[in-house]
């Protein structure tokens, strides 16, 4: 799965797939208290400058999407389950699965 997501958007986003994979919780609902979601605060405006990638909100969406074209069986199940547009948490509920190493 890394690889995959490396070769569609680069390796900054195995990174924040590896991240994703570590998460107990949804990867882009804003906790109590929060303004911003959980991927914000890792990788948007106000993460620090060496970790923020350049829009993840657009590329969570486009890895959504590129994980709904490519997935059938079970495995398109988990990814249906994840709210449109969160690539990122489909993948979280994936991994444990699929890629458990």
């Amino acid at each position: 799965m890394e690889d995959f997501v490396s070769g569609l958007f680069g390796d900054r986003w195995r990174e924040a797939v590896r991240w994703a994979a570590g998460q107990d919780h949804n990867t882009s609902d804003a906790e109590p208290g929060r303004v911003y979601s959980s991927l914000q605060e890792a990788y948007g405006q106000s993460a620090d400058m060496s970790d923020q990638i350049d829009n993840p909100d657009e590329m969570n969406n486009q890895l959504c999407s590129a994980l709904r074209s490519t997935t059938d069986g079970t495995p398109s199940t988990y990814v249906d389950n994840a709210l449109v547009g969160n690539g990122l948490e489909a993948q979280r509920s994936l991994h444990p699965t699929y890629d458990p190493s």
